[in-house]
């Protein structure tokens, strides 16, 4: 019994360890894989072509969330949590300026780790 008893206490404490080590990681339910090509490639005919390939982590259950701006006008709130497809959110706006600037903020959080958030920018300019 003593010796089962050590035993249990040994494996508390190992599992203390994992536990207190996951704390201070990012934790995440699923990841995926994209190829994200460059906006140089011409796919012509012995030509390079550039691409990226990027790991991508996120929770299920609302625990991830993007929100940006509804508009380019500075002090605009969020919009509510972008739709996600295929572990991508989702951003459409129409381009009404040949300057156009969106900012917004990604978050993912889990039961267990560090909550990640950052605010995002981008910008693309019309033609």
């Amino acid at each position: 019994m003593k010796a089962e008893i050590e035993g249990l206490k040994k494996r508390n404490d190992s599992l203390e360890n994992i536990v207190n080590g996951i704390k201070d990681k990012y934790v995440f339910d699923n990841i995926a894989v994209r190829t994200i090509p460059s906006y140089k490639n011409t796919d012509k005919l012995n030509s390079i072509s550039r691409n990226e390939i990027v790991f991508i982590a996120y929770n299920n259950d609302g625990k991830s969330r993007v929100m940006f701006n509804e508009s380019q006008e500075k002090g605009t709130g969020y919009k509510d949590t972008l739709e996600m497809e295929n572990g991508a959110f989702i951003l459409e706006r129409k381009l009404t300026q040949e300057k156009n600037f969106f900012s917004g903020l990604v978050e993912t959080q889990n039961d267990y780790g560090k909550v990640f958030g950052t605010n995002i920018s981008i910008g693309i300019l019309a033609q």
